[in-house]
């Protein structure tokens, strides 16, 4: 069972095959069919080498920006070296002439694919689901890492790699069909990619193409291979309604097995190409340019540098820093300069004009005329440089992920320089050309903000944790916002998040308030910072708009940080005003426990019925382990009809007449058969629905002939973090 995601829409097992092209899908193309993934051997070879069958766009969305890849190492992992070799291949892959093959593939807006990776994160998982695997299984390994935390909340823009150990199976076919595959579920609202990857050391002939291997370890390496593949196949057809061909290949099965030019190692090992300092044997991907072609890399762009975002937009004031963000598919090494322009037209005189030049760091000024340099400062160092329509500072350093570049400049505007002005960004690389002057929106200098303030705080006056809260903000010109729990305004023993805008981090003060904590969070991204009063992850991406930022933050508060909080909240400006700190409410920091919310029929009376028993859990349904329900006509197991029903399992159990043991057997509760004592007799009535926080069970239960009287019906909650509801009274039924 899958808590909290919605079935399964249509699943991907995918390894390698054939295929590639551009045009629309014609009436005989067969989508994806889950099962095609091809083990090694004669047969996926054939394939591979049979006459090329066009790759086709099919309509659907592919993988934009940079690509979050997640590991959930499942099994034992002990002492293996997988453990860091993979996460070290992900990580160096980002921006490689291998990764990008997949700026050939693009969307129907005609925006491509970027060579741009991050490695976000891993969890481990100790066979929670056991040693053998359903594709079922695979899914719920997925939503109980991302329910735990430890993952940061679903991302939509993310992969999930379920790394398998060697002595885990897949009872779908890992070693006799399929190494690998991919696949995507709707889980908290969001499209949630995810792929299982088989270790190979269990079936060497059918998955590692090598028992020596160039790092020493056969089977990480040749997991390397799959994940490369899959990662490929879900960036470029991640709802499989993307990039394929009519026989159901995507790029990545169109050259299984393939592996290209190699060099011989004196250890005997190939390899075909490195990566930061080490040696792999990648198969090849399908260039998607021309007729198409299996290669090992592609120095090409799909598409030229462009402008991504300028932030903030559309607002007004004297002075701002500026986040001016430039993408090129080649990755950020091949921008050369990037500009950003204000003036009422697309032009340089007269003009607060701002060219950086990458390889050099350097940002300039043009001068009033449009035609020179007026002089330069280097991002995140010291000075300024001005001509008659504004001066400039750094406002940071710039940073480079993937194929991202994000230059932060501070601009102060003339008093002279009044008006709306446009807002107009250029970007040039050096193998795609360059993406023109864009429009990015609005400016207005010389008209005065107001002091920003803080709008709002929710979830407030409430309790919990983990919780995620949203403060918003009122400003189009901030630099940070601070929220703050605590007994007092004061960060000592409190839990104090900052957000810096310019550095798009998020930050949290150390347990005496004086200093950070070490290392920071990126919205939207993996990762978490704590100190001994709360733990901090991103729930989402920063929300900016002309006059209002909103933060999402997730906070997980500690045990000994129990109690009732005030809530505080601040927000600074870039010209230096603030709103100073507002009292927003108060919050009850300790986990709220799950609770049995209720019982439907009840009240009633009949020697059967169908009941449906609704729990409840905070922390969300995936949390709950297990679900009881009793009637008898006092809380006593002995001569009672228990009902236990294990979550995780997604089966029913009746607890015998002493009430001290199971009754032998179990029950699905959509399945058959059925499970007795001497006080009653229950079937399965329905499939349990999972939705949100809450768990609803439904259960036919046919009373015993000596089971008389009104009984009254206790209900327990239990939850993984340990905590229980405790019993509760839901009502009454009178069997006869």
């Amino acid at each position: 069972m899958c808590p909290q995601a919605f079935p399964r829409l249509l699943r991907a097992l995918l390894v390698f095959t054939i295929g590639a092209g551009a045009v629309f899908p014609g009436p005989q193309d067969r989508p994806p069919d889950g099962k095609g993934a091809r083990i090694r051997g004669p047969h996926a070879e054939a394939a591979t080498a049979s006459t090329p069958v066009p790759i086709t766009y099919h309509g659907g969305p592919v993988m934009l920006g940079t690509t979050n890849v997640y590991f959930i190492f499942y099994g034992n992992w002990t002492a293996n070296s997988a453990t860091t070799l993979l996460p070290e291949f992900i990580s160096k892959l980002s921006g490689t002439p291998h990764y990008n093959i997949n700026t050939t593939y693009f969307d129907s807006a005609n925006r491509f694919i970027s060579n741009a990776l991050n490695y976000a994160g891993s969890t481990t998982d100790n066979y929670s689901r056991g040693h053998s695997l359903s594709d079922a299984d695979v899914e719920t390994i997925v939503t109980s890492a991302i329910n735990s935390g430890k993952l940061g909340p679903a991302d939509s823009n993310g992969v999930y790699f379920v790394l398998a150990s060697a002595d885990v199976k897949e009872t779908s076919g890992f070693c006799t069909a399929y190494c690998g595959w991919h696949t995507f579920m709707l889980f908290s609202g969001r499209n949630v990619k995810y792929a299982f990857i088989g270790n190979g050391d269990q079936c060497p002939s059918a998955c590692l193409p090598q028992t020596v291997s160039p790092n020493g370890n056969a089977g990480a390496d040749g997991m390397a291979s799959i994940i490369a593949h899959e990662l490929e196949e879900t960036v470029t057809d991640p709802l499989l309604n993307a990039w394929h061909d009519s026989a159901g290949d995507e790029n990545g099965d169109k050259c299984s097995w393939t592996f290209g030019a190699t060099t011989k190692a004196s250890d005997g090992s190939m390899s075909n190409m490195t990566i930061g300092s080490r040696r792999y044997f990648i198969q090849q991907n399908w260039v998607n340019d021309g007729d198409g072609y299996c290669a090992l890399s592609w120095a090409g762009s799909g598409q030229p540098a462009a402008v991504t975002s300028v932030t903030p937009i559309n607002a007004s004031g004297s002075s701002s820093v500026f986040r001016a963000v430039y993408s090129d598919g080649a990755g950020a090494a091949d921008l050369t300069a990037v500009h950003l322009l204000f003036n009422s037209a697309v032009n340089g005189a007269g003009a607060c004009w701002i060219y950086y030049a990458r390889a050099a760091n350097i940002m300039y000024l043009v001068d009033d005329n449009g035609t020179g340099l007026a002089g330069s400062v280097t991002p995140g160092g010291s000075g300024t440089v001005a001509n008659s329509q504004c001066r400039i500072a750094s406002g940071g350093a710039s940073s480079s992920a993937g194929g991202t570049l994000t230059l932060p400049v501070s601009v102060t505007f003339s008093p002279s320089f009044v008006g709306i002005k446009n807002v107009y960004g250029y970007a040039s690389g050096s193998t795609g050309g360059a993406s023109g002057w864009q429009t990015m929106g609005t400016w207005t200098p010389g008209v005065a903000q107001a002091a920003p303030t803080v709008a709002s705080v929710a979830p407030i006056n409430g309790s919990g944790s983990p919780t995620i809260f949203t403060a918003t903000y009122n400003s189009g010109n901030v630099s940070a916002v601070y929220l703050m729990f605590g007994s007092t305004l004061s960060a000592t023993g409190g839990c104090a998040v900052a957000y810096v805008r310019s550095l798009d981090s998020i930050y949290l003060f150390n347990d005496a308030g004086n200093a950070l904590v070490a290392g920071s969070v990126t919205p939207g991204q993996g990762g978490s910072i704590a100190n001994s009063q709360c733990t901090v992850t991103s729930a989402g991406a920063i929300s900016a708009g002309a006059s209002t930022l909103t933060f999402p933050v997730k906070i997980a508060f500690s045990a000994a940080f129990g109690g009732s909080r005030n809530v505080y909240a601040y927000v600074a400006a870039v010209d230096g005003s603030s709103s100073g700190w507002q009292t927003m409410g108060t919050w009850t920091t300790g986990a709220l426990p799950p609770s049995a919310v209720s019982l439907s029929p009840v009240n009633g009376a009949g020697v059967s019925a169908t009941f449906r028993a609704t729990y409840s859990d905070p922390l969300g349904a995936a949390d709950l382990t297990g679900t009881h329900l009793v009637f008898n006509s006092t809380l006593n197991g002995a001569g009672a009809c228990w009902i236990y029903y294990s979550v995780f399992d997604d089966v029913m159990y009746l607890v015998n007449d002493a009430g001290s043991a199971l009754v032998p057997g179990s029950l699905n509760p959509a399945g058959a058969g059925s499970l007795s004592n001497s006080q009653c007799t229950i079937t399965g009535a329905g499939v349990t629905t999972l939705s949100g926080t809450s768990l609803s069970l439904p259960v036919s239960v046919s009373f015993a002939p000596g089971f008389n009287g009104t009984k009254n019906a206790y209900g327990l909650a239990a939850g993984s973090s340990g905590s229980s509801s405790g019993w509760s009274t839901l009502g009454t039924w009178t069997p006869r």
